[in-house]
């Protein structure tokens, strides 16, 4: 039961980072 909490507790953190390098990535690009 504690590894499927670390899971969760690893997406969310994971998710974001994902999100951040994508915007991270090329900003401009998306306003162009």
């Amino acid at each position: 039961m504690q590894q499927r909490h670390s899971n969760i507790i690893l997406s969310v953190p994971l998710f974001l980072f994902c999100s951040l390098i994508n915007v991270f990535s090329s900003p401009r690009k998306s306003s162009s």
